[in-house]
């Protein structure tokens, strides 16, 4: 069970069941509330913000890309790729292991940094978002190694969709199937054509034609599978703050640090403690009452 990845439907029923979202709640009368008070695109934001803060928190999504800054081009920068979160380490062939520093920081230290020069790189500092600078500017070429945080997939649906449905399916992502029906994964990348298998898109061609197999989307499974559980905190805080007022905001703060303590191996489980309770919180807009109550114990 602990070595597949979460479908993007179990993570959304574990958010909602967490925030006592319910979505299977039909309301009796015009006085009752409905479920559902995030719609599937507000859960789907959210999970896919939580992925990428586990990403960011962790670097599960490592990954490095490798250049050569030429002499003579100043400033001597290197441009990530698009799906790049945040660089986090410079390595140069010459130097190891670059010192990380800041464009104030130089600026401190010498007034003409952009324009000094020298044989190796010594220091990198982040540009832009995806732009990394190296200090000094290099009279010779210097092969370097650059490693980043990728994005990872982000999730689009929480449903199952047709194996057909291109437009659902990405190369280099990951799905379950679902439902076989008359489809042959094997050909679009999976190992087998089992109900629960998980794979990697390699191709949309898919055979026969008709395609009624059915598919669903997973968190990237780069995310080791016993943590995506605790995605569930990063999702709630997102969606709570969307409601702006104290106390949700007070009890996104207490899930944010449920999710930091659990995936950093400090949460009371793992020091042997008992199990914090946040579940037993539910939204102010339904049951204001029980949610302050719940804050106050």
């Amino acid at each position: 069970m602990f070595n597949k990845a979460f479908t993007s439907h179990r993570l959304e029923l574990l958010i909602r069941a967490l925030l006592r979202d319910n979505i299977n709640f039909v309301p009796s009368s015009a006085y009752e509330v409905a479920g559902n008070t995030w719609n599937e695109e507000m859960v789907i934001d959210s999970i896919n913000y939580a992925v990428k803060e586990y990403c960011t928190h962790t670097s599960s999504t490592y990954t490095e890309v490798t250049a050569t800054l030429s002499s003579g081009s100043a400033p001597n920068s290197f441009t990530l790729p698009f799906d790049s979160i945040q660089p986090v380490r410079v390595f140069s062939l010459t130097n190891g292991n670059l010192h990380k520093t800041t464009k104030m920081m130089e600026a401190l230290k010498n007034p003409f940094w952009e324009v000094q020069t020298g044989p190796a790189a010594k220091y990198w500092y982040v540009v832009d978002g995806r732009t990394v600078g190296i200090i000094p500017n290099l009279v010779a070429d210097d092969p370097l190694t650059i490693g980043y945080i990728q994005n990872p997939w982000p999730v689009s649906s929480t449903e199952s969709f047709s194996a057909g449905d291109y437009a659902h399916l990405n190369v280099g992502q990951w799905y379950e199937i679902f439902s076989v029906g008359d489809t042959d994964f094997t050909t679009m990348g999976a190992p087998n054509n089992n109900v629960g298998t998980q794979f990697k898109l390699v191709t949309q061609e898919v055979s026969p034609p008709t395609n009624d197999g059915q598919l669903i989307e997973i968190i990237d499974p780069r995310i080791i599978p016993m943590h995506q559980e605790y995605l569930k905190y990063a999702a709630a805080y997102y969606l709570l703050n969307m409601a702006g007022d104290h106390q949700s905001i007070a009890l996104a703060d207490k899930f944010l640090t449920t999710f930091t303590e659990f995936i950093e191996g400090n949460s009371p489980i793992s020091m042997g403690l008992a199990l914090p309770r946040p579940e037993n919180v539910l939204p102010k807009e339904r049951y204001p009452h029980r949610v302050q109550r719940a804050m106050n114990s």
